[in-house]
């Protein structure tokens, strides 16, 4: 534990490559658990909403499901959701929020993905999709890893993936 080389003169930076590399950080811990950020915006956060549900809501259950992950809001790139809610406020708000850009997809794209984990026949039978959160994060992920399954609240639904070809352009 010599001197910590310039590159890694922040402690945040030092400490997360003090973990890669096995080592003892020589300055105290912050009590905050530290977040891993890409401010290439290589995540996808899917959301399902009924009409008018509260921001405020939504962005509880974003945080939390970043939060229980160990990611970064900064992080986040894109707004992935059902294309009758592109003009949702809460959506809206929430990709403005999140400086993402907001990727819809109709009802019968999210139909198509096999691989989201948790579908819903109550869904299904209101939208014609048996999820919107999940098919919405793995179709904007672009072949990317689902991170984050499904996670409720009374009003919506979030799930979250990392891009697999990075940033959304």
């Amino acid at each position: 534990d010599a001197l910590i080389p310039a590159m890694f003169a922040s402690a945040t930076s030092y400490l997360v490559f003090a973990a890669a590399v096995g080592t003892t950080p020589f300055f105290p811990l912050q009590a905050a658990p530290l977040r891993l950020v890409d401010l290439g915006g290589s995540l996808v956060v899917g959301v399902g909403t009924s009409t008018g549900a509260p921001i405020s809501e939504i962005e509880a259950l974003i945080r939390d499901a970043l939060d229980g992950a160990g990611l970064a809001a900064e992080s986040v790139g894109l707004v992935a959701t059902i294309d009758r809610r592109a003009d949702e406020p809460a959506i809206v708000g929430l990709a403005k929020k999140l400086d993402a850009q907001i990727w819809t997809y109709p009802a019968e794209w999210l139909a198509a993905v096999a691989d989201a984990p948790n579908p819903s026949s109550e869904v299904a039978r209101h939208i014609g999709s048996p999820g919107v959160c999940e098919p919405a994060a793995i179709l904007a992920s672009d072949g990317g890893a689902l991170l984050v399954p499904k996670k409720k609240s009374a009003h919506a639904t979030v799930a979250i993936a990392r891009r697999a070809a990075g940033p959304a352009v």
